[in-house]
């Protein structure tokens, strides 16, 4: 069985408050990924509203190959009441938008005929009646959304059935069945879709949940098990309120664990999800299902263990069939076996059987220590491989830092003319701190002694993290030109004890990624000095960068029992 797969969010996700202002060119990309995941029918919004939108459907009419240009569909509602569709600008706009398709919304439900569109009954049907006559005639294949539908339902059975002889009668394709509000059960929504009429071969049922009460999936699959052909959805489930149903859910479960096939292939639905959060600024879920960073993610010793005998112990499917990973987290919960399991990983067992036992059981100490203390490596993997390097025979850091220093001038004295007194204002210069970094560096380099190089150097930043980040990648570019590559795309601060006030500890975490790769990896420091904390994240960002973008072996002739290291 197939189930048709159209998603909304070019339209619906506008209304979500992370949408709002996406330009055109936003559109496009996000647009060009449905295409490309094989996504049945794109609806693109309302070509007449807004500047942006005409631009939009220009561009599509243009720019579109014809297959790609047929699976865009344009938004619009019933004409208005008491007028006619002839005299209806949004109409005759999508009609000249030069589309195929059309989705027209039409209300479905007696109380919001009367209550909010103020007019009858049967004016309502005759709106509908014109408005899909009117678009079929102009060459249209028209889907209708009945808004409120299932809420209509239930207060009237009989007008629901007149509305969906209407949309028959009239020539519509489809007749999507909306649970606006989001606050059907499932069982109802079971109950109402069986309990509808039987409709010809060249019409199908369709189904659009929201997601208010979180059952917007589970209330799409039920509709799609009682005779729905047609899901309405959008990519993370983007969207107004709380949301619409989840698509990159939707599909995986849909191919995966039910007996239907959609054209979107679930192996594009994490690749997917990444592009469209990417192009609406939007961070992605971690525990997203499916998708998330950490929908394959096992914590606990024993969960770790069980997963290195069998990968289905605590997962029900292969993460590569979603296009994710699977991956083991390090925790203060793990045990010697999650720890080797990720040495094996990283390629870090060598060195004999007995220094292997030790660095691991050095690793669980430190880990476990390290915890205590406010770390927490889930979503710093690259902290985490590094303090495993870092406990590997005859590694060394491809580059010291060896002090830093920064200056700060937020406040400068100012002088109240009117009240004649002199008061403390902000400081309202561009650049406001400055930063000192001295690193030495290993670089291949006979001239040198040891190969290790050093280099002191000041920049300007919008505070003192900025400025110290600034200062520490201008200082290193010089030696690892990969690191110009490199940006840093996100920065928390979390306060860990709040009752110590001013002496709390902080934990850091900073993201990072390659323009050249689109890597990102993450670091995390803990420290009762947020700039301490932040400058630790940072270096290990940067060396995580240098090994990971560079591929280089930083392993040195040195006796590691001696302590003797290069830097020395």
């Amino acid at each position: 069985m197939t189930a048709s797969i159209a998603w909304t969010a070019l339209a619906t996700s506008s209304k979500d408050m992370g949408f709002l202002n996406k330009n055109v060119s936003d559109k496009i990309d996000i647009l060009n990924k449905l295409l490309g995941a094989g996504c049945d029918l794109i609806e693109g919004g309302y070509p007449g509203s807004n500047e942006k939108d005409r631009q939009f459907f220009k561009w599509c009419r243009e720019q579109l190959s014809p297959q790609s240009f047929a699976k865009l569909v344009a938004f619009g509602s019933t004409r208005r009441k008491n007028s006619s569709v002839n005299d209806d600008p949004q109409l005759k706009q999508i009609v000249d938008s030069g589309v195929t398709n059309a989705c027209i919304v039409a209300k479905g439900s007696l109380k919001h005929v009367t209550n909010i569109l103020g007019t009858t009954a049967e004016e309502n049907l005759e709106m509908l009646r014109d408005t899909v006559t009117y678009l079929k005639g102009e060459g249209l294949t028209v889907f209708v959304d009945l808004e409120h539908f299932y809420d209509g339902y239930a207060e009237s059975k009989s007008y629901s059935t007149r509305l969906i002889e209407t949309c028959v009668a009239s020539g519509a394709s489809a007749i999507v069945l909306c649970d606006t509000n989001g606050a059907s059960l499932p069982e109802t929504i079971t109950r109402i879709t069986s309990s509808l009429p039987a409709l010809p071969s060249s019409v199908m049922y369709g189904v659009h949940t929201h997601n208010d009460m979180s059952l917007s999936v589970a209330n799409s699959l039920a509709a799609v098990e009682a005779g729905a052909k047609m899901i309405q959805g959008t990519i993370n489930g983007i969207g107004e309120r709380t949301g619409n149903a989840d698509l990159t859910t939707l599909v995986a479960i849909l191919n995966l664990r039910m007996p239907y096939e959609t054209a979107m292939e679930p192996s594009s639905l994490t690749q997917l999800s990444q592009d469209v959060n990417d192009a609406c600024n939007l961070e992605g879920q971690r525990n997203q299902p499916f998708v998330g960073l950490d929908a394959f993610a096992h914590k606990g010793g024993l969960h770790a263990a069980a997963m290195r005998k069998d990968e289905f112990s605590y997962q029900f499917i292969k993460p590569s069939e979603v296009g994710n990973v699977g991956r083991i987290c390090m925790s203060e919960l793990s045990g010697r076996g999650s720890v080797m399991s990720r040495l094996q990983e990283a390629g870090l067992t060598d060195g004999g059987e007995e220094f292997v036992k030790e660095k691991v059981e050095a690793i669980l100490n430190r880990l476990k220590y390290l915890e205590s203390k406010g770390y927490s490596f889930e979503g710093a993997d690259a902290s985490l491989n590094l303090m495993m390097l870092h406990a590997t025979k005859n590694y060394c850091a491809p580059f010291k830092l060896l002090d830093f220093s920064v200056q700060v001038n937020e406040l400068a004295q100012t002088t109240d003319k009117k009240h004649g007194i002199n008061k403390i204002g902000w400081y309202s210069g561009d650049e406001t701190s400055r930063a000192t970094v001295s690193v030495e560096a290993l670089i291949d380099d006979t001239e040198n002694e040891g190969g290790a190089v050093s280099r002191l150097v000041a920049a300007d930043g919008k505070g003192p993290v900025d400025a110290v980040a600034s200062a520490l990648k201008k200082a290193l570019e010089t030696f690892f030109p990969i690191l110009s590559e490199v940006n840093l795309v996100d920065y928390r601060v979390v306060i860990l004890d709040r009752d110590k006030a001013t002496k709390a500890a902080c934990r850091v975490l900073i993201t990072f990624e390659s323009t050249k790769s689109k890597n990102t990896w993450s670091t995390v420091s803990v420290s009762t000095n947020t700039i301490s904390a932040s400058v630790n994240a940072l270096v290990d960002g940067f060396e995580y960068a240098i090994l990971e973008e560079e591929e280089k072996n930083y392993l040195c002739d040195v006796d590691w029992d001696s302590g003797d290291s290069a830097w020395e």
